[in-house]
C-alpha cells in the first residue's frame, strides 16, 4: 500500500495507536464538542475503507451528513477539523468530507 501523506507529527511516521492518541489529544485540546450529534456514531464518519463499496460509502456519508445538519456544535467541529492534519481528519467533519481522498489503489 502506498500512501501519499503518511500519518506524522513533526515529520515522524505514526503507528495506528500513535495516530489515535494524536487525534484524541487534538480533539480534547480543541473546542468543547459536548453535545455533538455524532457522539456514539463515530464509524459513520470514518474515511472509506479500502474495500468498502462506493454505494456503502455514499449511504454512510449521507447518514453522517444528515446528523451534522442537526448538530448544535457543527461550527466548533469545523474549527477542530481545520486544525488537524489530513490523516487526523480523514472522513466526515462538520458535514464535509475531509482528509485523504479515496484513491482506489489501497489494499
Amino acid at each position: 500500500m502506498t500512501r501519499a501523506n503518511p500519518p506524522s507529527v513533526a515529520g515522524m511516521i505514526l503507528s495506528p495507536a500513535e495516530r489515535a492518541r494524536a487525534l484524541t489529544a487534538a480533539v480534547l485540546d480543541g473546542p468543547d464538542l459536548t453535545g455533538a450529534a455524532c457522539t456514539g456514531h463515530a464509524p459513520l464518519f470514518d474515511e472509506p475503507g479500502p474495500r468498502e463499496p462506493p454505494e456503502a460509502v455514499d449511504a454512510r456519508m449521507d447518514a453522517a451528513r444528515a446528523m451534522c445538519t442537526i448538530c448544535p456544535v457543527i461550527a466548533r467541529c469545523a474549527t477542530v477539523a481545520d486544525g488537524l492534519t489530513d490523516y487526523q481528519r480523514a472522513g466526515m467533519w462538520a458535514g464535509i468530507i475531509r482528509g485523504r481522498p479515496r484513491t482506489g489503489d489501497e489494499s
